[in-house]
């Protein structure tokens, strides 16, 4: 403030309140500061709201809450966190909310809320819905059952935008984001089955946007099935499509990751699997396919003799390797397959290939036998 011949004037206020509020389970802390007159960077007024609970129903953890008053703009912009909080048997994680008021009377706002909903052990802690939980007994005598009430755990991640204008109708919702991880463990140390995955969805799902979902899948069964590293990919193409006979609107993608091996009964081995669907959809309604499939198949056959002096084997295999593609499209389509037999005695192959198209190789075909 200044006093100059008599008159006074008051130039800047500002001013700091600060409090603390401990009372069992509440504990409360913050800050508000004042700024007059109200200009530049400063806010006429800005504070910090710092909480935790810790009930047995609730429990909120490291919440703090930002707010800013501008006057030359006439916004209340409102920012918060929450580490973690729980309420009943949900558990949130990494909340942050930003909101900013405007208009008339604060009435008007626009903003984001995100944060990460907890396993879904944390929400059902029996078990799946309608599935009693396993007593100790059944734990003992069937750990396949056990496994499948205690074994699925899965979380969702939530980005929320929102308003409120002079438009009619109330809060609208500008965007959802949702993703939803899973895993699930089936069968018992013997026989052990592994599923995981992650699916995301937006809402409203408009142009060159897209809902997709990803799997992948183990199994540790030695001597009946052992499978690793394989996954699967299914994408969804949302709004208008540019080209809908270029651009499919699903596509579907299964293949195991490089160098893995599907083992069956310890003598059957799948390598190299692929499966690749494509599906275009035109809007007056007419659907069109195309796909690829390709793999190859090891058979080993082993038999051996023994008698009281001597003993020897023969060891041999069949494999085969075949590919199919199409497209309804221009209804083209093509195949190829290849087979051979290995021993110690013979070696035999057999191939062949054909397609829709007229080509100089046309249906062809050899073999061998060594």
């Amino acid at each position: 403030f200044t006093v100059f011949q008599g008159t006074s004037a008051v130039e800047k206020l500002t001013g700091t309140l600060g409090f603390e509020y401990a009372n069992g389970p509440v504990a409360l802390a913050g800050k508000v500061q004042l700024n007059w007159p109200c200009g530049g960077d400063a806010p006429l007024v800005a504070g910090r709201l710092s909480a935790s609970v810790t009930t047995e129903m609730v429990a909120i953890d490291d919440a703090v809450v930002d707010v800013q008053y501008d006057c030359l703009n006439r916004t209340l912009r409102v920012e918060g966190s929450v580490k973690s909080a729980k309420v009943g048997p949900a558990v949130m994680t990494g909340v942050a909310v930003s909101l900013m008021f405007y208009g008339p009377n604060m009435t008007y706002f626009e903003g984001s809320i995100s944060g990460h909903l907890g396993t879904l052990d944390d929400l059902m802690p029996g078990g799946l819905p309608g599935i009693p939980a396993a007593t100790d007994a059944e734990e003992s005598t069937n750990p396949a059952a056990a496994a499948l009430l205690g074994g699925f755990v899965g979380g969702v991640d939530v980005s929320l935008t929102l308003m409120k204008d002079a438009a009619p109708g109330g809060v609208r919702i500008g965007k959802l984001h949702v993703g939803v991880s899973f895993a699930v463990t089936l069968g018992d140390p013997g026989m052990e089955f592994v599923i995981a995955g992650k699916l995301d969805a937006v809402y409203p799902c408009e142009d060159g946007e897209f809902i997709s979902g990803e799997a992948t899948f183990e199994s540790k069964a030695p001597g009946k099935l052992e499978v690793s590293g394989m996954s699967a990919a299914i994408t969804y193409a949302c709004g208008n499509m540019s080209d809908a006979l270029i651009d499919p609107r699903w596509t579907v993608e299964v293949a195991p990751a490089p160098g893995a091996v599907v083992i069956i009964a310890d003598t059957v081995k799948v390598h190299d699997f692929e499966l690749r669907g494509y599906v275009f959809a035109l809007p007056n309604g007419t659907t069109f396919l195309k796909g690829f499939v390709s793999g190859s198949v090891v058979v080993d056959l082993d038999s051996s003799s023994s008698s009281s002096s001597s003993s020897a084997s023969l060891a041999s295999s069949v494999g085969a390797q075949v590919s199919f593609a199409f497209d309804t499209r221009d209804g083209s389509w093509a195949a190829a397959a290849s087979f051979a037999y290995t021993s110690d005695k013979v070696n035999a192959s057999l191939s062949f290939a054909t397609e829709s198209a007229c080509t100089a190789a046309g249906t062809h075909g050899a073999g061998s036998i060594v």
